[in-house]
């Protein structure tokens, strides 16, 4: 029996072919490292997600809130190639007009229009506006600003404009929001109407500006997040869904946990059947009929911060956004640590703020950006309608990131069968409450 290992037992081969071994052995070992070689190369030459594909400084150094992250500025997308960043600017030397901030105001709104590839600026626009309640929003009839009380649709190049078929006050409080698809505008009117204090609703067709829907709200609304057939909102904990056709026949979906110091992401309507949001423990789709579809745990109750560690008063980051397709939603996600003092009230303390981005049909995140520094006054995101790019607003700093678009078995949006996420790819069966 031969024994292994034993060197009395080993073969002692001629020269020749000890030589023939090493040579075919270091041959080997050249091949793996060229082709190793060759692969990291490859791997470097990919366009690399977490890496911007540009970073300028946009917005003015006067663009600003005067407490925690406002909507002094923001970001959105026109198109799949074209961005609009805005930022609200101050001229002291402007007298404020009490009639209309178009006769005069010391604070300006600017908007620049900027390519998403390069990050060229293509033109500039400029209002006069109030100190605050300033938008800009993308439609498929034309660009949505609001200044104030004052709300227009703009030509994609602001040479033309088109008044709302609204009675506007320009001293009066409103509120716009815009469809997944961009094809619908929302007015919400924040007013006291028979002694309390409603939004009355206006639903208007982005191309047409023809008023689909209106209806007096109470409690009040005032952004919504929707499709054009309906919206979803968070009122005292619970998540609710209703069409615009019958807006006040709700379908609670979900209830949000309380007391969560990250507090709970702003729903966002991925498509008329699916929902997409963080609570304190998860990132979730629900589905019309209120199956939950958990996507990723996280930690909304932070961890325990050092006596003497810095904190960063968390003013809430509870934004998110989605693509018009359907398959991509990007939320944003805070790691806070809790202060307890001695005497004192136990706070939340920002300690990192992260951007991520899922890929509904998948199931899963494809994307991640710290967003360093940890913004201190303007902060926003958004989403290309393709879901190919993701751009960050972080104070003046304005960056554009390639999302990942992974292969899958199936190229539709999701849809629901059974209640469920209907995905023709392996996945777990969901949660359902």
């Amino acid at each position: 029996m031969e024994r292994r290992g034993d060197p009395a037992a080993m073969v002692v081969m001629p020269v020749s072919v000890q030589r023939l071994v090493s040579c075919t052995r270091f041959a080997t070992l050249l091949s793996w490292v060229l082709w190793s070689g060759l692969f990291s190369l490859a791997q470097a030459n990919l366009p690399d997600s977490k890496k911007p594909l540009w970073n300028q400084d946009l917005v003015p150094t006067l663009s600003r809130t005067q407490s925690g992250l406002g909507s002094g500025a923001g970001v959105t997308f026109f198109d799949d190639t074209r961005l609009i960043v805005y930022a609200v600017s101050t001229e002291p030397k402007q007298l404020s007009s009490r009639e209309s901030p178009e006769l005069s105001s010391p604070f300006r709104l600017d908007a620049w229009v900027v390519d998403a590839k390069s990050g060229k600026t293509e033109f500039q626009k400029e209002w006069g506006t109030r100190r605050y309640d300033s938008d800009v929003r993308a439609t498929s009839g034309g660009i949505l600003v609001k200044t104030g009380g004052i709300v227009r649709l703009y030509s994609p190049d602001f040479a033309q404009v088109r008044e709302l078929p609204l009675p506007l006050d320009p001293k009066g409080s409103y509120f716009a929001s815009v469809s997944t698809s961009g094809r619908s505008i929302a007015i919400s009117h924040y007013l006291q109407k028979d002694r309390k204090w409603i939004s009355h609703i206006d639903v208007l067709d982005a191309s047409s500006l023809k008023i689909r829907h209106s209806w007096d709200q109470y409690p009040p609304i005032f952004r919504l997040s929707m499709t054009d057939e309906r919206f979803v909102f968070e009122r005292s904990g619970a998540i609710a869904v209703t069409d615009f056709a019958h807006p006040n026949a709700l379908s609670i979906l979900d209830k949000a946990a309380q007391g969560c110091p990250a507090g709970v992401s702003v729903p966002t309507m991925i498509s008329s059947e699916f929902v997409v949001m963080r609570t304190c423990d998860a990132v979730l789709a629900l589905t019309a009929s209120g199956t939950r579809i958990p996507l990723e745990p996280f930690n909304g109750r932070g961890s325990s911060a050092g006596s003497g560690s810095k904190c960063e008063r968390y003013f809430g980051a509870e934004k998110s956004t989605a693509a018009s397709g359907g398959r991509f939603a990007a939320l944003a996600l805070p790691t806070l640590k809790i202060k307890k003092p001695l005497f004192a009230e136990a706070g939340a303390c920002l300690d990192g703020l992260q951007v991520a981005v899922y890929d509904l049909t998948l199931r899963r995140r494809v994307l991640t950006v710290s967003v360093d520094p940890v913004p201190k006054n303007n902060y926003d995101f958004a989403l290309s309608p393709d879901g190919s790019k993701l751009v960050i607003l972080n104070d003046r700093s304005v960056s554009v990131y390639t999302v990942p678009i992974l292969a899958s078995k199936q190229t539709r949006t999701p849809s629901s069968k059974n209640g469920s996420l209907y995905v023709q790819v392996s996945l777990p069966p969901p949660q359902t409450r």
